[in-house]
């Protein structure tokens, strides 16, 4: 009787040392910018994103050195937070949006008003339906975009 309750006592103490290091593994995983990004980086490069370094995580949020869109959007560092909830409704919703130093071309910003894209909701060039954007602050290097508020 003694053996089998000693052979339940390593059984749970194993079950549950499992669990915890499977849930330290997945926080860790979670939480590392170089593995979350190593899966987003191919489609991020597709679509014309590039950066420098990054720092931040999944639940923490990014911080992007040496963001550039396309060479049309560039930003010494770019912060943001995302919704990852709102994915799976494609759509992508930034929780806090910081870009420091921003240099936005003029012709791209001209078109982007022109064409009204925020409202079309079939623009093929991004996989998302909506993009919403919740609190942003721009340090905006070139002032010539005053009259664009």
């Amino acid at each position: 009787m003694r053996k089998i309750d000693l052979y339940i006592y390593y059984i749970i103490r194993y079950i549950i040392l499992s669990i915890i290091l499977i849930a330290m593994l997945l926080f860790f995983f979670i939480e590392k910018p170089t593995f979350a990004l190593k899966l987003a980086s191919k489609p991020l490069a597709e679509y014309g994103v590039r950066y420098k370094s990054i720092e931040g995580g999944l639940i923490s949020g990014f911080k992007l050195k040496g963001f550039n869109y396309q060479d049309k959007i560039r930003a010494n560092s770019a912060e943001l937070r995302v919704d990852w909830n709102s994915l799976k409704d494609r759509k992508l919703i930034i929780d806090n949006l910081t870009l420091n130093r921003v240099h936005i071309k003029k012709e791209y910003l001209k078109s982007l008003i022109e064409s009204n894209s925020s409202n079309d909701d079939n623009n093929s060039s991004l996989p998302f339906k909506k993009i919403i954007i919740k609190k942003a602050h721009l340090d905006i290097e070139n002032i010539i975009y005053d009259k664009y508020k």
